[in-house]
């Protein structure tokens, strides 16, 4: 597992990482709708890919967001942006207003998240908002516990998959404590590189600083797993090209 000291390492070397080592591969379907490979869909994929961050801070995560910006050239991945995302974790609706203010984004989701009723099938504020309160009052009643997880995927996520349906890319968050610091670890199914990673992780530990506040602890290290992080051949900058 690489280590890395701030959101700027995380960056710069996961991108390394993926554009030197991934290998090219072809999903004819994204969330669900299917595409084509003349169309800029061909993928480059690393396979379990791990690594822990170590500095949680605002500046650190700031700097990981400058530089996904200035490497894929991408105005919307910012702490802002993350921060919106994070807010909409405590939403009893289904607004996922985090993406709203892109006209990327907002066309990426128009394409490949509103259904025929015109809601997402699912936000992530519906299905982790009632686990929030129940993490903290776990890991105040037993600091040593292990159970601590906040569940995204559902157990009927695999019919909707079937489906041709949207389904979660984050499978779930899990939280310990040791020696009075929190740390945490994300696991993903599948992670854009260059639209969503960064927002990924810098909304992941902006949970758990509010967890760790709200249990009265430091905020530790984060643990980021992803079965496969993956970049489009239409959305690499041109050194990056396959």
């Amino acid at each position: 597992m690489r280590i890395y000291s701030n959101g700027m390492e995380v960056v710069s070397e996961t991108v390394r990482e993926v554009f030197s080592r991934g290998e090219i591969v072809f999903d004819k379907t994204v969330q669900g709708k299917v595409v084509k490979k003349d169309e800029g869909y061909e993928q480059r994929e690393i396979l379990n890919y791990s690594y822990k961050l170590l500095d949680l801070s605002d500046s650190s995560l700031d700097q990981g967001c400058k530089e996904a910006r200035q490497i894929f050239d991408k105005s919307y991945i910012s702490l802002t942006t993350a921060t919106k995302w994070f807010v909409d974790f405590f939403s009893d609706e289904n607004p996922d207003s985090w993406w709203k203010d892109s006209p990327y984004l907002t066309k990426y989701w128009e394409n490949f998240g509103i259904e025929k009723n015109g809601r997402m099938s699912y936000c992530y504020g519906l299905r982790v908002k009632d686990q929030i309160p129940l993490v903290i009052k776990k890991l105040k009643a037993n600091q040593q516990a292990r159970g601590a997880v906040i569940s995204v995927w559902d157990r009927n996520d695999m019919q909707l998959s079937l489906e041709s349906r949207r389904v979660p890319c984050t499978l779930d968050y899990q939280f310990l404590i040791r020696d009075d610091e929190l740390s945490m670890v994300i696991s993903q199914r599948s992670c854009d590189l260059v639209h969503f990673f960064t927002l990924d992780f810098c909304k992941a530990a902006l949970l758990g600083r509010y967890i760790a506040k709200e249990v009265g602890v430091n905020m530790g290290y984060l643990v980021h797993n992803l079965c496969s992080l993956h970049a489009y051949r239409k959305d690499v900058p041109e050194r990056y090209k396959f």
